[in-house]
């Protein structure tokens, strides 16, 4: 009794909402989440669409308004749906910290380039290739309060050397995690620009690789084999054994082993910043049943030991957890405006937001975006979806001379939609009218207008201004030429935000929220 169909042109089921707290969001008969509320019926009941168990039996279902999405389990690489194969990874992050396929942990901060994985030998009949991580010293004069980072992963496979490099520079795809490379015979590699590099081996590879990942026999024990075939005594000289010295053959081994903190230092550390990985209360809560933070906590601690108030160190060891989180498909909002701020683009602009994306926390229990430029900010979202918000609906407030635009109550709606929402956009100024519902957009800024597109969602922008385009049947936003992207920012930032229901952006079976330099 709950189910109604709008009118044309929209096809769109609307259910009814169970609690004032939930979000007003549509879902097209195909799945498609839209933005936009049905006149007649302007709520949301929550369907929980994983109930029939579609995914893969190795996999994990996640629940998205009038959708799902598969995961593989950890361990496991496929579609999350039809298939999730066993493989092996290997992850190294922050100053650096690395867990072997076997799971031995052990840190090393050496500054050359190191084969971070192999085939052991290059004679047998699985495809060769080299993963290696170039470490790159960052600090002060003092070697005792600089640290080491990865700065880029160089790949080898058939002949052709890649480097997925920091900062995002894009030598084969991009997505929420980063740059990454895959091949036909079962090896991933991930760089997210920053420091987090991680390698996905398929389960054939087991037994018979060689590096700073271990063998990947199962055995945690045998891990720290060095390249002469002997068991290391430590991660110094373990680590020592596995540089690559070809570019480079002056870079010196780590001479002393990684200087532990005190315990006052270290419990400093971990009370006031590295526990939030692990409160069961904060941000990170829903990974834990899926992602073991305590690896990435104990890395945290370590980071910090020496230089806790380092908010660089702070934000990579949070963020290296996040992602790993959301390449399990939780995703975490965890950064604020106090908290690991993303600044974005030219004339403080700033991108907030996305609560299921990179984990850029925008405004209440949802999504934002918001940005300062000239006046203008786009503030976002209650309760889940849009692009603003306020509880219960829309509203996108922007102050750019003259320009205003108001919400609507009891409704999403970016884009003029018949029987529920107008939007008429004029060129030379925007004089936008508002139809019912109490949905007003009016303004002028200097080349910006913003036409409703009634087919969908659609935010359309005019050129030499700010863009924000629609995207019909489903939510997007996208830029124009000579003005803003909304896809993105300077110096490979890029919003990877939400297939999952959200709509700002999206990875996989989403719109993408990419880059833009000269924004």
């Amino acid at each position: 009794m709950y189910s109604e169909v709008c009118l044309s042109p929209l096809d769109v089921e609307c259910r009814s909402r169970l609690t004032d707290t939930e979000a007003s969001v549509s879902s097209s008969l195909t799945g498609d989440v839209l933005a936009v509320a049905c006149v007649a019926n302007k709520g949301l009941l929550y369907v929980d669409e994983c109930r029939t168990s579609p995914c893969h039996k190795n996999g994990r279902c996640v629940n998205t308004p009038g959708s799902y999405l598969c995961y593989c389990q950890p361990g496991y690489f496929g579609d999350g749906k039809t298939s999730c194969q066993p493989e092996g990874e290997c992850v190294g992050w922050g100053v650096p910290h690395y867990i072997t396929f076997d799971g031995y942990r052990f840190h090393f901060m050496g500054e050359c380039k190191y084969v971070f994985t192999r085939p052991c030998s290059p004679g047998t009949t699985l495809p060769y290739f080299e993963v290696l991580s170039q470490n790159e010293y960052r600090g002060t004069r003092s070697r005792t309060r600089g640290v080491t980072y990865t700065k880029y992963a160089e790949v080898r496979v058939s002949g052709h050397v890649v480097q997925l490099r920091e900062m995002g520079v894009v030598y084969v795809t991009v997505g929420s995690a980063g740059t990454s490379l895959t091949t036909d015979f079962g090896l991933r590699v991930t760089f997210d620009g920053l420091s987090r590099l991680a390698v996905h081996v398929a389960a054939s590879y087991a037994g018979s690789l060689c590096g700073l990942c271990g063998n990947y026999d199962g055995n945690s024990r045998n891990d720290t084999m060095t390249q002469r075939g002997v068991l290391a005594s430590n991660s110094r000289v373990f680590g020592n054994s596995w540089a690559d010295k070809t570019d480079d053959p002056s870079c010196p081994d780590v001479m002393t082993d990684l200087r532990q903190c005190t315990d006052v230092t270290m419990n400093a550390a971990t009370s006031a910043k590295c526990g939030r990985m692990t409160d069961s209360d904060g941000p990170f809560a829903a990974c834990h049943g899926v992602i073991d933070p305590t690896p990435y906590e104990a890395g945290c601690r370590l980071d910090l030991c020496s230089d806790t108030n380092n908010d660089d160190l702070y934000c990579m060891a949070l963020a290296s957890y996040a992602e790993v989180c959301g390449e399990n498909g939780v995703w975490v909002a965890w950064r604020t405006n106090q908290l690991c701020r993303i600044a974005g683009v030219a004339e403080g602009l700033w991108i907030a937001g996305v609560a299921e994306g990179l984990g850029i926390a925008g405004g209440a229990e949802g999504l934002g975006i918001a940005g300062v430029a000239e006046g203008l900010w786009i503030a976002g979202v209650a309760e889940g979806l849009g692009i603003a918000g306020v509880a219960e609906g829309l509203e996108i407030a922007g102050v750019a001379e003259g320009l205003e635009t108001a919400g609507v109550a009891e409704g999403l709606g970016i884009a003029g939609v018949a029987e529920g929402l107008g939007i008429a956009g004029v060129a030379e100024g925007l004089e936008t009218a508002g139809v019912a519902e109490g949905l007003g957009i009016a303004g002028v800024a200097e080349g910006l207008w913003i036409a409703g597109v009634a087919e969908g969602l659609g935010i359309a922008g005019g050129a030499e201004g700010l863009g924000i385009a629609g995207v019909a049947e489903g939510l997007g936003i996208a830029g124009v030429a000579e003005g803003l992207w909304i896809a993105g920012v300077a110096g490979g930032l890029w919003i990877a935000g939400v297939a999952e229901g959200l709509g700002i952006a999206g990875v996989a079976e989403g719109l993408e929220i990419a880059g833009v330099a000269e924004g």
